[in-house]
């Protein structure tokens, strides 16, 4: 099974998945190159003042509060809130922030907690779809937003409370992504 690659076509374009593990009948591990990060205001989009090449530690005032908020497009629009600890009332600020004018196509926001160079913790308000116990797009903007800011380094280990995604932002830019995949069903698919 290593090294078997798998190509699906997706509305961003051919994404690669390579299946590394195989451990259990029916769990499966993939390692996915999901693109190159967009940190330019336009392109997350966060709506600043005027252009900027990266939105980092951004003012926003919602829900009573002021939160800096950092932006990248990992395929969507994530915006981090770094955090010490997550506040009881992470939901409220989430579900304020996602609609927020300053996103002109709304956000997920990623409320994230460092918890050493290589691991983080995070809590998700996904746009659309309110709280979210794990993510992709989200864990791998967490990640790449964490390094680009200097607090982690570009291999980090993303702790949700769906799970681990273990994401690496190569030298190249390309973002990977890799997690594990379960089967849920098995069946024969009839024609009439």
């Amino acid at each position: 099974w290593a090294d078997e690659i798998l190509r699906l076509l997706t509305r961003s374009g051919v994404k690669n998945y390579r299946l590394v593990e195989n451990p259990a009948r029916g769990t499966y591990w993939f390692e996915a190159e999901i693109g190159k990060p967009k940190f330019a205001s336009i392109d997350v989009p966060v709506a600043t003042p005027s252009p900027q090449d990266s939105v980092i530690g951004f003012p926003v005032a919602a829900a009573g509060r002021e939160f800096l908020i950092s932006g990248v497009n990992v395929g969507n629009p994530v915006a981090c809130v770094f955090v010490d600890e997550f506040d009881p009332e992470w939901r409220t600020f989430g579900k304020a922030l996602e609609v927020h004018d300053v996103f002109p196509e709304k956000a997920n926001i990623v409320f994230v907690k460092m918890l050493d160079r290589e691991n983080i913790e995070i809590r998700i308000w996904e746009r659309a779809a309110g709280e979210t116990s794990s993510s992709g797009t989200c864990s791998t903007g967490a990640a790449v937003l964490s390094a680009f800011t200097g607090r982690t380094d570009r291999t980090v280990s993303v702790h949700a409370e769906g799970g681990i995604t273990h994401i690496h932002w190569r030298d190249d830019d390309e973002m990977l992504i890799m997690g594990r995949a379960d089967l849920s069903y098995c069946g024969e698919w009839t024609t009439f």
